[in-house]
């Protein structure tokens, strides 16, 4: 694999939905390769630091559901802005409203790094 700054997969399924007989080898080359492992399906967000023994550090960031099962489920997402010279990423969740709307100004401001951020964490290595 080529050197790189920074490795990012993004799988539609969790890890734990795959097959017994390819989850580990999958998971193993995910995490050996990828600084940060993004996925969908589980309708609550989540953000992990995996420490695997013999495998470098990574994260793993679970998705809110854009379109719930539930009525009384809030849809979201989360916007994800790595910073390579901090060595960090910072991640900002954003809900849509029930009529749809989400707060633009919000995601310029994110984008624009004015936002006192939801969270910063390191950025496995």
């Amino acid at each position: 694999m080529e050197p790189a700054t920074l490795r990012l997969a993004l799988v539609h399924h969790p890890l734990n939905w795959y097959a017994q007989s390819s989850y580990h080898d999958l998971r193993k080359k995910l995490r050996g390769h990828c600084n940060a492992i993004f996925s969908g399906h589980e309708h609550t967000a989540t953000i992990s630091t995996i420490r695997d023994f013999g495998v470098a550090d990574n994260l793993t960031f679970e998705a809110d559901a854009l379109q719930p099962h539930s009525a009384t489920e809030v849809p979201g997402f989360s916007l994800a802005i790595f910073d390579l010279a901090a060595d960090s990423v910072e991640i900002t969740p954003f809900n849509i409203s029930r009529n749809n709307t989400i707060d633009l100004p919000l995601i310029k401001e994110c984008l624009g790094g004015f936002l006192n951020w939801s969270e910063t964490i390191p950025m496995a290595s």
